[in-house]
């Protein structure tokens, strides 16, 4: 029989083990919302790509007290894949969610103050799997994602979620404006890029080069059946923050789709 890496004895498996998710939950610290849809949002959400190339990566879902964590794989000697937990092919976008959110006000730190605080056009990581990445390359190759905003909406859900990317009228982000909302992130982001600001929140500040990761579609490979399935369950259920920020909702007048 196999040996499971989570089938432990002593003390000594167990500080290692506590180490471990102390090391995760601090990790999350300062990062990054994820942006998804469930099925009590609203359809058209606006949002905006600042990057048209994807970095992709492997990444499980790990369910650590009945939460799922987002927890990219390290690769050789990764213990989720030695465990079993299949790990799922994503690529990621740092895009802006032009809705209005209340949610937790922290400190520079990452910590939390006790008070709530309204944002808007805040600045979330995208990450989907093989069969929207093959939608948004498709998009990109005809219509470009910096060329102009898009309204997504959630379709089906569990084993068959997917995003849907209707494109709006053409109004291209510059340079200028993306800096403008990189400028608007915590400090421990000054001066990165787009991509680098990807990596840095998929693979943390010192851990990029121990994990396999590309920049591109060229990068992207089909995988099995099986392993899609996992990864549409996968993307449905993550959220990778202490505390969900609560939606206000309100019309999006501005949507306007091309036919």
């Amino acid at each position: 029989m196999a040996k499971n890496p989570f089938r432990e004895r002593g003390f000594k498996s167990y500080r290692e083990e506590s180490a471990r998710k102390d090391a995760i939950y601090e990790q999350k610290k300062g990062k990054l919302f994820r942006f998804f849809l469930t099925d009590k949002d609203e359809d058209d959400v606006e949002i905006r790509f600042l990057n048209d190339e994807p970095i992709l990566f492997y990444e499980h879902s790990v369910n650590e007290g009945g939460k799922f964590l987002n927890v990219t794989c390290t690769g050789d000697d990764c213990p989720y894949c030695e465990g079993g937990n299949k790990a799922a092919y994503k690529g990621a976008f740092l895009i802006v969610d032009t809705r209005e959110f209340e949610m937790d006000e922290r400190d520079a730190k990452g910590d939390k103050t006790g008070k709530k605080k309204k944002v808007k056009d805040r600045l979330k990581i995208l990450a989907r799997g093989t069969k929207d990445l093959a939608k948004l390359d498709r998009i990109n190759t005809k219509y470009g994602l910096k060329a102009r905003p898009y309204a997504v909406t959630r379709i089906g859900s569990g084993n068959t979620t997917s995003y849907e990317f209707d494109r709006m009228d053409k109004d291209p982000i510059t340079s200028k404006q993306i800096e403008k909302f990189l400028s608007t992130l915590p400090e421990k982001y000054k001066g990165m890029d787009v991509f680098e600001v990807i990596e840095a929140n998929l693979f943390g500040m010192e851990e990029e080069e121990k994990s396999p990761v590309k920049r591109g579609n060229k990068g992207t490979r089909r995988r099995s059946e099986e392993e899609d399935e996992i990864e549409d369950v996968d993307s449905d259920v993550i959220e990778v923050e202490d505390t969900k920020p609560k939606t206000v909702k309100k019309k999006l007048n501005i949507v306007k789709k091309k036919k």
